[in-house]
């Protein structure tokens, strides 16, 4: 337990548990070994600060279902599943409960007494993973009237947020990087289309007879969404004038010629595209472009203020020590020192420990049971007697040939990360982990980092003006230049800055040094070049091959699958922030993204080719590409095709209560990978 300087708990009780809270809303996600007490009390100053954690009052997360009693949840659920209005449902809902419910191939269990509630699944749904406000009137649908309710609210009457009602400002809700996100989504859309109108009058010239040289209609058979751009297949042999043929240079350029005795001559577009007045309207539309970029970024930064000035958190009265002593471990020791700085007190102290490996058994143990109950949903898994006379009696259901091909070529594959394990092999690894959790306990661990959480801003702001030190400073410990009460201890010089938000600290990796992560860093870019250099020769052939169609619709497919690789590359990698780690993914998706999506399809397309209609052409790649990912990428977006699978088809076969309500827990999203889409559309389109 986690309280204030007169032993007073903060909000009611704030418990020390695992690094990542129950997101399946049973509540019953911490179920400790027999000793497991003994761990949190010699180690209430543990790695997981939770106490700072529960202290941010914003953090509307799954996290926040953990606080609640399992019972209570069930409770809630199921008066959600029996009394939400039918206005008060999405269509998706009212569908599934009024027809596909009843039908066997939907819902296999729907006779079996002991299955899981599958309205209570979809009341988890709506009333745990989408957000939700406090009912407000129709006419007063504004950012100051809408207030965001808690997960499983039940006080008070709440509704879905509106689609197209919803307020940007009320978006600083899910935190300030989304409100940001979409106020760049606004602006972008509105400084693109004006940029196109600039660009109306070249649309009009390259499809009129002034453009192709007298040539009526030279468009017309070209694709509806080409027509209008500089495309010109009208073209002649012209003779070389002396001292521009370099054939060489027209070899480099992939410009094509031909000689004829001592002439060379190539191949020149009859379409007038290099007109002052078209330079103009393109320079006028990039100026626009930019313009609009550099304001923009001018009132994001402003923005940005508001929004974190209205959101307060944790970190708004907190300070982190990146250089702790490594024996620091008492919480009054650390009290009494930042207790100057702020005349109410500290509210918290949050010693971080370099127990990476418990906490790491913890989850692996916290996992396995997971997987133990879903073999065994009728067993209190928490009695060892239980367990096994459940496991002598159990019978191996009847495979078919799905299942028999996931346990042939996919469990080998997966076996090692401990997914698609047998009962047995569950039973054994659990068993393996409890010693391995016993033995790390006895160790002792060395502090990593400190967290100090006062209770007014201005205690804050004062540790951090006091003790705010140069890096040399903190690296050659130079006493000199502080005065003995702004040294710990009397002789440490402490590297103090403002921490991260709760949510957003890696408590896993914030023990690993620097040139670790350095040298991490450069091996995941190393191949993510790799990766680009593999996309652009795979796009490249495919365009030669299929044309541009194929080529778009791959690039968009790379496009889409490159996060996911990165994601995987990003386990190689450790960071102390979650901020830190998005933006080292942003780098590197960008990065992909830019070179596949803008730059590939350029480098690989011969001088001559850039204003022909082929399927080898410029134009028609960028065509492809655009196309592709106007309608291919919204379409899957909408589709989600994984959360619809997981809500329709595995919720209505899970065994478990907690297993259904991880059917319905929302497909994630990635802020990171919004923004390099945005970007890298937005380079293009330049």
């Amino acid at each position: 337990m986690i309280g204030n300087e007169e032993g007073e708990p903060l909000s009611g009780s704030i418990e020390v548990i695992e690094v990542d809270l129950d997101t399946d809303g049973d509540g019953d996600e911490i179920k400790a070994l027999g000793d497991y007490d003994s761990y949190v009390n010699r180690s209430n100053k543990i790695k997981a600060g939770f106490g700072w954690n529960n202290y941010n009052a914003s953090s509307y997360t799954l996290q926040t279902v953990s606080t609640i009693e399992s019972n209570k949840v069930a409770e809630n659920l199921a008066d959600f599943a029996a009394n939400d209005p039918m206005n008060n449902k999405t269509w998706a809902r009212i569908f599934t409960e009024n027809v596909l419910m009843g039908m066997t191939w939907y819902n296999p269990r729907k006779d079996d007494p002991h299955a899981p509630n599958l309205k209570e699944g979809w009341a988890f749904f709506e009333h745990i993973t989408l957000a939700r406000h406090f009912h407000i009137d129709g006419n007063k649908y504004s950012a100051e009237e809408i207030n965001r309710a808690e997960p499983g609210e039940r006080r008070e009457p709440t509704l879905l947020y509106s689609f197209f009602r919803t307020p940007g400002e009320s978006l600083n809700d899910w935190g300030i990087g989304v409100a940001l996100y979409f106020n760049t989504m606004r602006v972008m859309s509105i400084g693109l289309l004006l940029a196109g109108l600039v660009s109306l009058p070249n649309y009009v010239y390259f499809s009129g007879e002034d453009y192709s040289g007298g040539v009526a209609n030279h468009q017309a058979d070209r694709a509806f969404t080409i027509k209008g751009s500089a495309v010109c297949t009208e073209s002649s042999w012209v003779g070389c004038e002396p001292g521009y043929c370099d054939l060489g240079q027209l070899d480099k350029n992939q410009i094509e010629y031909k000689i004829a005795g001592d002439i060379v001559f190539v191949k020149k577009s009859d379409c007038d595209g290099a007109t002052l007045r078209v330079g103009m309207f393109n320079y006028a539309a990039i100026m626009l472009l930019g313009l609009i970029t550099v304001l923009f970024s001018w009132y994001q930064s402003k923005k940005q203020v508001i929004y974190d000035e209205d959101k307060v958190t944790a970190t708004d009265y907190s300070v982190r020590v990146k250089n702790p002593p490594k024996d620091a471990t008492d919480p009054d020791e650390w009290e009494a020192f930042f207790a100057k700085f702020d005349s109410k007190g500290v509210t918290v102290v949050t010693i971080l420990l370099n127990n990476a490996p418990l906490l790491r058994a913890l989850m692996k143990r916290r996992h396995l049971r997971k997987e133990l109950q879903k073999w065994l949903p009728h067993t209190n898994i928490d009695s060892n007697e239980q367990v096994r006379a459940s496991m002598a009696e159990f019978q191996h259901e009847p495979s078919g040939c799905i299942t028999k091909f996931i346990q042939c070529a996919i469990r080998p594959i997966v076996k090692p990360f401990n997914i698609l394990l047998h009962l047995q092999e569950i039973y054994d690894k659990l068993e393996e982990n409890d010693v391995t959790i016993k033995e790390l306990q006895q160790q002792e661990y060395d502090v990593t980092d400190v967290i100090i959480t006062f209770e007014t801003e201005e205690g804050q702001r004062l540790a951090l003006e006091t003790l705010t030190t140069g890096e040399l400073d903190v690296r050659l410990q130079r006493r000199g230049s502080r005065g003995e009460p702004s040294l710990f201890r009397g002789k440490h010089v402490l590297d103090v800055v403002e921490p991260a938000e709760p949510s957003a600290m890696r408590y896993l990796d914030l023990d690993t040094n620097v040139a670790e992560r350095i040298i991490q860093q450069m091996i995941t870019f190393s191949i993510t070049i790799g990766l680009v250099v593999l996309g652009g020769f795979v796009v490249h052939h495919t365009r030669q091959g299929g044309g541009p169609f194929w080529a778009g619709i791959l690039t968009t497919t790379l496009n889409m699958l490159i996060p996911n690789v990165v994601k995987l590359l990003m386990l190689i990698e450790k960071h102390a922030s979650e901020g830190d780690r998005q933006k080292s993914m942003y780098l590197k998706i960008t990065i992909f993204r830019w070179v596949n999506t803008a730059i590939t399809v350029k480098f690989v397309t011969p001088f001559m080719n850039t204003l022909q209609g082929g399927k080898d052409d410029l134009i028609p790649a960028i065509n492809g590409i655009f196309v592709s990912e106007m309608f291919v990428v919204p379409i899957l977006s909408i589709l989600d095709i994984m959360g619809n699978l997981s809500k329709h088809f595995f919720a209505p076969r899970a065994r478990t209560v907690q297993q259904m309500r991880l059917c319905f827990r929302g497909t994630p999203y990635n802020l990171a990978e919004k923004y390099t889409v945005s970007s890298a559309m937005h380079l293009y389109k330049s």
